[in-house]
């Protein structure tokens, strides 16, 4: 899948499975990393040997924080990264061959899961959530899916804290436009970020979307974003 970039950086930290917690949960940092500024530190060390890709599957129970794993049994579910592929065991470690290309996005699936779409970046620690409570979540806020059409949530941070009071625009259009985190993790609101600062479009069209987050008296940011059909896609946009 090829990723349309303006105004994203996606890059890669390649490290080896043996030395050490290489996927801690990063409070405030995803798999994606967008400029002006990145979210999360660059995890590489001189040591390494190049050949393979660690992380980590965080299964989550509130789509509002993305980055807060639940601590049942993630084993069992397949990653893939470009030509490579792996599987993670039951704290949803992976490891995986550093595959060849460019604008690599991973690919996380699992029976009972919603499969998750994230551009490749510097940490490696990929949120999927259960088809269950997503299910849940569309139905509460009035959201019936068509074929065709994915989600995308995105984090919104400034100076590595969640931004609050930013608003999104999505093109091409879609129905039910940009919904936010609020004090429900259900029921989503209609008016501009929260206190965790996540941007939710539950019915993008299949392909690439345009996102367009905007804060008050700032300069908007624009980012483009792959849709996958029955897919969720996660990134984290760092706001001027």
């Amino acid at each position: 899948m090829r990723v349309a970039a303006s105004s994203v950086l996606f890059l890669m930290a390649c490290q080896s499975s043996g030395s050490g917690d290489r996927f801690p949960v990063v409070v405030g940092g995803d798999d994606t990393v967008i400029t002006p500024a990145p979210d999360a530190p660059q995890l590489v060390d001189a040591s390494d040997d190049m050949t393979a890709l660690s992380g980590r599957v965080c299964v989550i129970a509130d789509l509002r924080n993305l980055t807060s794993c639940t601590t049942g049994d993630a084993s069992g579910i397949t990653v893939r990264l470009g030509t490579s592929m792996g599987t993670t065991a039951m704290d949803g470690s992976f490891s995986l061959p550093v595959p060849q290309g460019s604008n690599l996005v991973w690919s996380v699936t699992a029976p009972g899961f919603v499969p998750t779409v994230v551009p490749l970046g510097l940490v490696h620690l990929l949120p999927l959530v259960s088809t269950a409570r997503y299910e849940e979540m569309l139905s509460d806020n009035g959201v019936i899916l068509q074929a065709g059409q994915g989600s995308l949530f995105t984090r919104v941070v400034r100076n590595a804290a969640p931004a609050v009071g930013v608003t999104a625009t999505i093109d091409p259009p879609t129905l039910f436009g940009a919904l936010y985190d609020g004090a429900n993790a259900f029921l989503w609101d209609r008016d501009a970020t929260g206190t965790s600062a996540v941007v939710w479009i539950p019915d993008a069209l299949q392909g690439t979307a345009t996102l367009t987050l905007m804060r008050p008296a700032a300069t908007p940011l624009q980012i483009t974003l792959p849709v996958v059909d029955g897919s969720i896609t996660f990134v984290t946009a760092a706001i001027p």
